[in-house]
């Protein structure tokens, strides 16, 4: 493989696609091992030394000490400096981006690829990753390559830019295609959300409809698989969304789950407010959960 690489021979091969359903549909895109190796050292030599230090710490996904543990803590945070700040109504706009990695231009991220200080071998390597796959002509990037965490995350730091650097907004977080801003002012997020409208147009992108909504904090928002909810003294706390609940209940139910599911669970149920429901239906747990969260 090294002398393949080395001589510009390697041809990055096709993929194996499967279906997984956990929390909603996603058509996986998984390459061989051979070519997974050839990602991951791209990623570890040349895309993360150059693409991480420009990112803002508003932008989680597939950052060292940036997952989304980090994300929901900043949005914690974020609504309890602003509702213990302001006591008028807040508002929270949630912005998703429609079909994100099947909707990523190549052309652009040729672009992006084509700047960056690579040896013009390691940027040829990139445009075949790029080529390798197509959702439509000229567009798409495979969920399953990690290549394709760290270009995705790239293509909206334009975006990241405008809206925290251009327009000023202080309490934002981005979980990859997933954005929630909070702001005490509606119109302003009305006038950020056609900014946002505007600019995805402009990367190639297209907002969801269906789910970018603007509403009243006192709502709650749901994100990153938990709800945040004000408290009466305008403290904050989060719990399981009542479809989230219904999912775990019918995979506890039906699917017998091995030891290191068990952990995974239980450390995911033990960030929240999910004391009874994980002693329900994981009572082998001997952990404390922190109900105070």
């Amino acid at each position: 493989m090294l002398s393949a690489l080395k001589e510009g021979a390697y041809q990055h091969g096709g993929y194996r696609t499967f279906v997984v359903t956990d929390s909603k549909r996603r058509v996986i895109s998984a390459s061989t091992f051979v070519d997974r190796l050839v990602n991951y050292a791209l990623c570890q030599r040349y895309i993360i030394p150059y693409t991480e230090p420009f990112l803002l710490p508003h932008t989680a996904a597939c950052r060292r000490r940036r997952g989304t543990s980090y994300a929901r803590r900043n949005l914690r945070q974020f609504i309890h400096q602003l509702s213990s700040h302001d006591k008028a109504t807040c508002y929270v706009l949630r912005v998703d981006i429609r079909h994100f990695y099947d909707s990523i231009p190549h052309a652009r991220l040729k672009q992006f690829i084509a700047s960056a200080p690579y040896p013009e071998e390691v940027k040829g390597l990139c445009y075949q990753i790029i080529e390798s796959y197509h959702a439509s002509p000229g567009k798409g990037l495979p969920l399953g390559n990690q290549t394709s965490q760290w270009w995705a995350n790239a293509t909206l730091h334009s975006l990241d830019t405008l809206i925290v650097q251009q327009l000023g907004h202080r309490f934002y977080a981005r979980y990859m295609d997933d954005l929630v801003l909070l702001h005490p002012d509606k119109q302003a997020l009305q006038v950020t959300r056609q900014h946002i409208i505007q600019h995805l147009w402009e990367l190639g992108l297209a907002y969801h409809p269906r789910k970018t909504q603007l509403f009243p904090l006192k709502n709650g928002v749901e994100w990153l698989g938990w709800r945040y909810q004000l408290t009466a003294n305008q403290g904050c706390y989060h719990v399981l969304p009542q479809r989230i609940k219904r999912r775990l209940r019918l995979k506890f139910k039906h699917q017998p789950l091995a030891n290191e599911h068990v952990t995974t669970y239980r450390h995911y149920l033990q960030t929240g407010k999910a004391y009874f429901f994980s002693k329900r239906y994981l009572p082998s747990s001997s952990r404390s959960f922190n109900e105070g969260l």
